[in-house]
């Protein structure tokens, strides 16, 4: 997907979903990291509801630490 076609995308969510505002969460990377199990670009659109009077603030855990990573299993090449 193209930048342009990320912000496409994006602006169709925006508008189907009515959001005013919203976050993003993306994770990109070895699994090892990232607290993935398949490795690929996975983004979530976040919007908490303000309104209600129990709310609370939206977290998300983009990343994790190893117990332990061989450096052979990590891909500097990005691929």
């Amino acid at each position: 997907m193209s930048r342009p076609d990320f912000w496409t995308a994006m602006r169709w969510i925006r508008d189907e979903q009515g959001l005013q505002y919203y976050g993003l969460a993306a994770r990109n990377g070895e699994c090892a990291f990232t607290g993935g199990t398949i490795r690929h670009v996975h983004l979530h659109v976040l919007q908490g509801d303000v309104h209600d009077p129990d709310h609370t603030a939206v977290r998300v855990k983009l990343s994790s630490h190893p117990r332990e990573v061989h450096p052979d299993q990590l891909n500097a090449g990005g691929t």
